[in-house]
């Protein structure tokens, strides 16, 4: 039902964001020529990816 509020007021949810981030720091590590850049983008990239884990997993278990 939250969700539905949300759709329905044009938020879009925080994991949804998240995976957008995701994708888009995935296209830019690949185009990425510069090492220090493609570093730095690796690691935001890896925070990103772990925030959406630990999200997941959390809802997971409030969903029990």
């Amino acid at each position: 039902m939250a969700y539905s509020i949300l759709k329905s007021a044009d938020i879009v949810p925080e994991e949804m964001e998240l995976l957008r981030q995701i994708e888009c720091l995935n296209q830019t590590v690949s185009s990425s020529e510069n090492p220090t850049e493609k570093k730095m983008l690796q690691q935001q990239l890896a925070e990103k990816v772990t925030s959406f884990k630990l999200r997941m997993e959390h809802n997971g278990r409030n969903r029990r």
